[in-house]
């Protein structure tokens, strides 16, 4: 059946066009349109509905996830001007792990944070007449004093001001950027007040268009891609990280962990994050901990310089007792924050670049500080900077370092097995033996 595009005065039951042709109107600038339609049936207009939106999240950081300053700086992508302080906040927040805390201290004007990087060439000639949609998650109890904004030469476009109420508000405000201009500002937020407040952001989001959307992350570029996983290996380099190994019994050490001095330990198979069991350590006068060396395999001059993130689930009840480590000899130690003692499964990470003079590495799970007890599960270290889900590492490979003066040769023994002409006996790579049966013929 042939088919065209609809005009005006068509009727919805016309067979010379099809449905979808009546949905999507000639204007391929607006890939869905709406239809008018008269008392008869017959299309008399359409209206644009997504025409020149881009849902993509153009601003960094949004989340405010990241704050490589440090937690008592501004976060990555931002700054601020005027008297005002800007800080990580893990309590109060929308998404994640954390937001952006703005502390007034009364000072005349306006105050407020902004993105960095608003007068970037690339950035101006992109957003040169073009219209954009912020919208931020903000909280505050002062009514009336926060909004946000975008802002160029021609001026500034503001949303209504948070309300006041102590909750969590959704601010948004559309602005057309000027087609000349020498900067293009992202206020995520201003605080017009001469008193002290206290402001939370979360889930920022600019976006092309006159509709704001849920909160996405800004899409990683090419460069940054290349630059994030370059160094990366998500190969899980821990042994049982998940423990679900214990061949000494549920009250000895799980395999491939070293028990601390003064530990009390123990399987635990009720409180559990991942499978059938987790690793229980419980401090009473010393500082409890479980630690597995890393460097064994390669050796420790493959690591110098090298960067390693650990993570692991932890489940506390106690706030400030329970973390993780990474630490080498002679090298530096690098401790996550402590679980804050909420009763819930959290996943804590650390990262760190080994020392050059670090002569071993090894990931630790501790109790310190106060006596208490903490659950550990699902065990993760990767070679890089970011964390990674857990997932068990795969299958060691044995290698033939045995006890034998020839070159490539192993041991032989007397056969100890059915049937075996002798047995092999092969080191592995944390220093165990294991023992192999070997036959002058066919196998069994």
């Amino acid at each position: 059946m042939a088919t065209s595009q609809p005009a005006s005065g068509d009727k919805l039951n016309n067979p010379d066009h099809s449905l979808l042709h009546r949905i999507i109107a000639s204007d391929t600038s607006a890939p869905v349109k709406s239809i008018e339609v008269d008392s008869s049936g017959a299309l008399v207009g359409g209206t644009p509905l997504f025409q020149n939106i881009n849902p993509t999240n153009l601003l960094s950081n949004g989340d405010f996830e990241a704050w490589s300053a440090g937690a008592s700086a501004a976060p990555d992508g931002f700054t601020s001007t005027g008297a005002i302080t800007l800080s990580k906040e893990t309590t109060e927040k929308v998404l994640g792990s954390a937001s952006m805390k703005l502390t007034t201290t009364g000072g005349s004007g306006t105050q407020y944070a902004y993105n960095t990087g608003d007068t970037d060439a690339n950035w101006l000639a992109y957003s040169a007449g073009k219209t954009y949609t912020v919208s931020c998650r903000v909280k505050t109890s002062n009514a009336n004093t926060v909004k946000i904004g975008l802002q160029d030469d021609s001026g500034g476009t503001y949303s209504a001001y948070h309300t006041g109420g102590g909750d969590w508000e959704t601010l948004k405000v559309t602005k057309t950027f000027a087609s000349s201009h020498t900067f293009a500002r992202v206020f995520i937020v201003q605080i017009s007040d001469t008193g002290a407040t206290t402001t939370y952001c979360d889930e920022a989001m600019v976006n092309i268009g006159s509709s704001a959307f849920a909160f996405s992350p800004k899409p990683l570029s090419s460069d940054e891609l290349s630059a994030t996983f370059k160094d990366i290996n998500p190969t899980n380099l821990l042994s049982n990280g998940d423990f679900e190994a214990w061949s000494a019994g549920a009250s000895a050490a799980p395999d491939g962990w070293v028990l601390g001095a003064g530990a009390t330990y123990a399987r635990e198979s009720s409180t559990i994050k991942l499978g059938t069991y987790s690793a229980k350590l419980t401090r009473t006068s010393d500082d409890a901990y479980l630690y597995q060396f890393i460097h064994i395999n390669k050796g420790i001059a493959y690591w110098k310089g090298r960067t390693v993130t650990f993570g692991c689930w932890v489940w506390c009840d106690t706030a400030n007792i329970a973390r993780i480590r990474l630490a080498a000899a002679s090298g530096t130690s690098s401790y996550s924050s402590y679980h804050t003692g909420d009763s819930t499964w959290q996943f804590l990470t650390v990262t760190q670049t080994v020392n050059t003079s670090s002569t071993t590495l090894y990931a630790q799970i501790l109790v310190d500080t106060s006596n208490g007890s903490a659950y550990f599960d699902g065990a993760m270290l990767v070679e890089g900077s970011s964390a990674f889900a857990f997932s068990p590492k795969p299958a060691e490979v044995v290698t033939s370092t045995a006890a034998s003066t020839g070159a490539g040769t192993v041991k032989m023994g007397s056969g100890n097995a059915a049937n075996s002409a002798g047995w092999i006996k092969v080191q592995k790579s944390d220093g165990t033996w294991v023992y192999f049966p070997y036959w002058t013929a066919d196998a069994p």
